[in-house]
């Protein structure tokens, strides 16, 4: 439900298993946001979507194309 899962119309096996692969994917992000700062110990998902919304989009298209992706952490 973190994800609105229940609100998905998709029906295909196909698309049902890729969103799935996405939402995996968001969750292990937000885990990653989580640890890289101690102010973030209370965040949400909704938090993490907030944060990665406008600014972050670019940043993270540019990590999924990357030849050699790295996730940059904050000094």
């Amino acid at each position: 439900m973190s994800t609105n899962e229940d609100l998905c119309r998709v029906r295909n096996r196909n698309g049902v298993w890729i969103l799935g692969l996405f939402r995996r994917l968001s969750i292990s992000l937000f885990a990653e946001w989580k640890q890289a700062d101690p102010k973030r110990r209370q965040a949400t998902l909704t938090d993490f979507h907030a944060y990665m919304d406008a600014e972050q989009t670019r940043n993270a298209i540019r990590f999924a194309t990357s030849k050699n992706p790295r996730l940059h952490r904050p000094s």
